[in-house]
């Protein structure tokens, strides 16, 4: 069933990711047209072209609007780079999993959502987070280039350190307008996620599940593992 959905919003979106278009561009940076579309096909729910191709189309005039093919040369010569670098809070590993996903690794305990907004504007940040959305697909072309499968991306959240100080609304606000561009336009990029140094999550994973969006619970577990190295 997923194969023909997947046909039939090639289809409708048609010359729309004909070679030499922005959607071209985009489907070639998600790994394929195929591999791209199976991704809008699961996020609409399997059940509808109409809807995943509505979603591709929304995704390609959004790449296009933020420019979001040269994002790193253009946040790197406008300084934007430089700018927000010091206030993000994940890193990827320098290895990735055994079946290609590139492994990311977020440290909650960093994140001051009251400095971000005092010091970074919302466009400035969404730029930035656009630019480490787009090395993760690039990661994931690299793995593919490998040979390796690479569904996805393996995220790991370690809330360890978490403090009532960093509960800023109008941050925490901002952060989510911002992530939640991930959902939208980076669907089903995640293979699997994992908390870590959380006791409180005490109960198991079903504390969890407020976190997550319906399409990332399946996916999301409780473990203990050793820290990834990263620059933190």
């Amino acid at each position: 069933m997923a194969e023909g959905l997947v046909a039939a919003v090639s289809a409708a979106l048609g010359d729309e990711i004909a070679e030499g278009t922005p959607g071209a561009a985009m489907m070639a940076k998600f790994g394929g047209a195929e591999r791209c579309l199976k991704r809008y096909v699961a996020m609409s729910g399997g059940t509808d072209a109409e809807i995943a191709a509505t979603a591709v189309r929304a995704t390609i005039a959004f790449r296009t609007e933020h420019g979001v093919d040269d994002i790193e040369a253009r946040i790197t010569a406008s300084g934007v780079l430089a700018k927000v670098e010091p206030y993000w809070f994940s890193s990827f590993s320098p290895k990735a999993c055994p079946d290609g996903s590139p492994i990311m690794y977020y440290k909650a305990s960093v994140v001051d959502p009251s400095e971000i907004v005092a010091n970074v504007t919302e466009d400035e940040f969404r730029d930035y987070y656009l630019y480490w959305m787009e090395r993760g697909l690039g990661l994931q072309l690299a793995s593919l280039a490998a040979g390796r499968p690479t569904p996805g991306v393996v995220e790991i959240y370690d809330i360890g350190g978490v403090s009532f100080s960093q509960l800023h609304v109008s941050g925490l606000m901002m952060l989510s307008r911002v992530l939640g561009l991930g959902q939208l336009h980076y669907p089903e990029n995640l293979t699997k996620g994992f908390l870590i140094n959380a006791p409180w999550f005490g109960k198991g994973q079903e504390q969890q599940r407020p976190l997550l969006c319906v399409h990332t619970r399946p996916r999301s577990a409780r473990a203990t593992l050793r820290p990834l190295r990263t620059r933190y």
